[in-house]
């Protein structure tokens, strides 16, 4: 099996499992953080971030 036939199952899946179901997904997350590094900013990409669902 291919990645994307892989891909397309897990797909088919996730939307069965959630059939006639709401799922909210909310995310607080700045794509960048500014850092001062010897008098100067610098612009850092951090790994991390707030993410949250609900399966109503």
């Amino acid at each position: 099996m291919g990645a994307t036939s892989e891909r397309n199952e897990s797909a088919s899946s996730t939307a069965h499992a959630f059939e006639n179901r709401e799922l909210v997904l909310v995310s607080n997350r700045e794509p960048y953080t500014h850092e001062r590094d010897d008098g100067e900013i610098q612009v850092v990409r951090p790994a991390g971030g707030l993410t949250s669902a609900q399966i109503r």
